[in-house]
Order: C-alpha cells, then structure tokens, then sequence
C-alpha cells in the first residue's frame, strides 16, 4: 500500500484489526485517536527517511514524536506495541499520547526515570492495559479523563510530593477493581477530584489535601470499601 498524505487523520484505523502499520517517510502528523479502538497493533514500521518519528527502543515497540516540529526534541510518546511487558520512560518526555498503551493486557511495569519532564497524559494512555502499581511524577500538570479506566490489575497509585497536578479527572480510575491505594500527598496543587474519578474502586481510605476545593458530584460513587476520609486541618 502506498501511503501519499502525510497525516493520519482521527479514527483512522478506528476499531480495526491491524497488527502492523508502515509510517513512510512523509507522515508528519498524527491526530489525536488516530487508531482509537484497533487493539491488535503489535509493529510500526517507520521509514528510516521520516524525521518526525523514531523508536524509544531497542526492540522498536515504543514510537516518539515531536511535539514542536521547529526543535529536535522527540519528547512525545505515541504509542506501544500491544504485547509489550515493560515501559521505560525517558526523563525528556513531556508527553504520553491519547491510547498509547491501551489495551496492553500484558504490560505490567512502567518506570519514569527521575527527575521527568513529563506534563501530560491522555485519555485511556494506560486504560485496560495490566499495570499493578503506578508513580505521577511531580512535573505532571494534567491527567486526562478515563487514563486508566479498567486496569484491572492495579493495586496502587503513588502522586509525588510537590505535584503539579491541578486535578484528579473523571472517570479516571474508573472500574479498577483492584485498586486498594491511591496517595495524595498534601504538597499537592490538586483541586478538584472528578465525577466518578474511582467509581468501583475497592480504596479503603483517602487523604483529601488543602489544596483541593471541589469534590464534584459522585466523586466517589460506588466506592463501598471506603471507609475514612482524612481531610487536612489546612483545607479551609
């Protein structure tokens, strides 16, 4: 197949069975959810002529990009394979694409390296895949809604100290039915926890920083495991 344009536009490959994709030397772009729903990718293939692409990896299951064309910065992950067992994160990413390990069952461990950069995680970057435990780096200031939705397997979520995170979104741990610990730390620029942010979770206890002013509707809907809520003597 000859590939002509260069950008894949959104949904593109929209619930396909694709299990490898070639991005020929003028792909330049991809739009957000450009594969939403095509599960089954496990190779890409990139043109040693493309400079807007190129693998993290030595086994070429992660693909970067850029998120400014005008520097040489590859500091965006794209996406995974979908049989990958382990990411490392390098500390100049700044960015995990929407769905880039989504629906990796076997995916278990994620390490960022210290001192990250990474700002921003899309919607469903992790969402079904089978993570057990997860560190928010500091330097993260959004976490889109739904990032990890059914990850069935994850029991703990560790937020760092001094984290620039404005808020927990909706639906974001949502159906994570094992998830027993999530640690906010009360140096936090958290403000908000989302609607249904841990619907079904089996959390025990949370710890509500002074930094967060809104808890919105259904916050914590059908947690029926939570059992104490410790709010800061400084949340006034």
């Amino acid at each position: 197949m000859v590939i002509l344009y260069w950008i894949f536009g959104r949904r593109s490959f929209f619930n396909s069975n694709i299990e490898s994709i070639y991005f020929p030397s003028n792909l330049q772009k991809l739009d957000d959810k450009w594969y939403q729903s095509s599960n089954h990718l496990k190779k890409v293939i990139i043109s040693p002529d493309n400079k807007h692409f190129k693998y993290a990896d030595e086994n070429h299951q992660i693909v970067i990009g850029k998120s400014d064309e005008t520097k040489e910065d590859y500091d965006v992950i794209v996406v995974g394979s979908r049989d990958i067992t382990n990411v490392k994160i390098s500390n100049n990413i700044r960015i995990i694409n929407t769905c880039a390990f989504k629906c990796c069952p076997q995916l278990e461990e994620v390490e960022i390296e210290p001192n990250s950069k990474l700002e921003r995680i899309g919607s469903n970057a992790f969402s079904s895949s089978g993570i057990k435990k997860f560190t928010i780096p500091k330097s993260v200031e959004i976490i889109e809604p739904y990032c990890f939705s059914f990850c069935e397997k994850l029991q703990k979520v560790t937020i760092e100290k001094g984290s620039k995170l404005k808020s927990i979104s909706p639906n974001l741990f949502i159906f994570c039915s094992k998830l027993k610990e999530v640690e906010i730390p009360e140096e936090s620029e958290i403000k908000t926890i989302g609607n249904n942010a841990f619907y079904s979770s089996p959390i025990e206890k949370l710890y509500i920083p002074s930094s967060v002013k809104e808890l919105e509707n259904g916050w914590c809907e059908r947690m029926s495991e939570l059992n104490e809520i410790t709010i800061s003597p400084k949340n006034t």
